[in-house]
């Protein structure tokens, strides 16, 4: 059995655990830090709108964002005229940086759950591919010849 110099302090050690404390950021700071984490994703851009200091919730704590008020919020962007699959991706997009947040940085307050699980996702439409039968039978005729 090794034998240490020092005994370890296993009370002092729990205490630190136990006293870490949530950063308090802004849903704006939040979003530029999981962008320069994760520079290839650029949802920073997806998600300007939601950041915004005077018509969205730039100033706001991140982690005092309720459900509602994103619902309400994503409510208001498909009646301006966006189309439901774009405002599916920003709720999608903020649900990452807030996954980013509590698992990987560990920087959400204890128990918090990301507000964005609870916002209805809207009715997309589905999207139809159709080729003429001549496009299909060119690629017939291309694929036996390769």
């Amino acid at each position: 059995m090794p034998k240490f110099k020092h005994p370890i302090d296993l009370k002092a050690a729990a205490d630190a655990a136990s006293s870490l404390v949530p950063v308090d950021v802004t849903l704006a700071e939040l979003v530029q830090a999981h962008s320069l984490a994760k520079p290839r994703l650029e949802l920073e851009l997806r998600l300007r709108k939601w950041c915004d200091p005077v018509h969205g919730f730039g100033h706001e704590s991140a982690w005092s964002i309720s459900s509602e008020r994103l619902q309400k919020a994503a409510e208001a962007l498909v009646e301006a005229g966006y189309a439901t699959s774009t405002v599916n991706r920003d709720i999608g997009a903020l649900g990452q940086v807030y996954r980013w947040a509590v698992v990987n940085r560990r920087m959400a307050p204890r128990g918090f759950i990301s507000p964005t699980l609870a916002v209805k996702r809207f009715e997309e439409k589905i999207r139809y591919v159709a080729s003429s039968e001549q496009d299909i039978l060119s690629l017939r005729l291309a694929a036996k010849m390769g």
